[in-house]
């Protein structure tokens, strides 16, 4: 079984981050980031039910809902 990280995970925690530093575009990054790690953590969950490739990173998900959520505030 082939593992690999899930590319959504990896592009929200990098949105989360940005959405904390920038002032108003923040918001605009943090929804971005908060849709795409609920997405990633979907594919993630799927992942583990098909056969084939094992997707990782469902910690990478959790940390970037949390920082999207801060950078939202």
């Amino acid at each position: 079984m082939e593992e690999k990280t899930n590319g959504k995970a990896v592009s929200s925690i990098l949105l989360g981050a940005l959405s904390t530093i920038t002032p108003y575009i923040g918001i605009f990054l943090g929804v971005v980031g908060l849709v795409g790690s609920f997405i990633a953590l979907r594919e993630i969950k799927h992942s583990r039910i098909s056969e084939g490739v094992h997707q990782k990173g469902e910690s990478i998900a959790a940390i970037a809902i949390i920082l999207c959520i801060i950078g939202i505030l």
